[in-house]
């Protein structure tokens, strides 16, 4: 995990340091991505650590589930990263959806709006209509559009534009 800020952060008082605990066991490396969010390695694994504050700032459909602040590398640690808007370029950005897609499609309902990315049932839809209509072409999740007054998306698959609803249908 690396971050593009120039200015060393400081981590809040209560963060993982260096040699202390993670779920994943003994922290060896800690680097702060934002004020309040920290990546921990472990010899075996990782995964970010949010404060309590940054913890409210998740969307309320993931805090209950993760009130202990810790958000695994591998499959969790997306959603914060794209609530934080600590994905550095659109490749990471599109990454980390296509990630929470496979993984977690569920957690993009709480993410559509607050993020702008698409949800689970447009995420289904989309890749449907990938499967119909360019099975062999690769559909980027990022690069659809999200209209936050009606919540649709809009996006090219297969050389065509569609417009695709909240519930997954496609309009246009």
């Amino acid at each position: 995990m690396t971050s593009t800020n120039t200015a060393p952060l400081s981590a809040p008082p209560d963060a993982p340091r260096r040699g202390g605990n993670s779920p994943w066991g003994a922290v060896d490396g800690v680097e702060v991505l934002a004020p309040d969010v920290v990546f921990v390695s472990t010899p075996s694994h990782g995964g970010a650590w949010l404060s309590p504050a940054a913890q409210t700032r998740m969307p309320a459909a993931l805090q209950p589930m993760h009130g202990r602040t810790w958000w695994e590398e591998d499959c969790e640690i997306w959603a914060p990263l794209l609530v934080f808007g600590l994905h550095t370029t659109d490749n990471s950005r599109s990454h980390a959806i296509a990630a929470l897609a496979r993984w977690k499609p569920d957690w993009l309902d709480a993410l559509a709006a607050p993020c702008g990315v698409v949800n689970a049932a447009q995420t289904r839809r989309i890749q449907d209509l990938r499967a119909q209509i360019a099975p062999d072409a690769t559909v980027d999740l990022a690069g659809f559009r999200r209209s936050h007054r009606s919540g649709s998306v809009e996006g090219w698959i297969g050389g065509v534009w569609h417009t695709i609803s909240q519930d997954g249908e496609a309009v246009g």
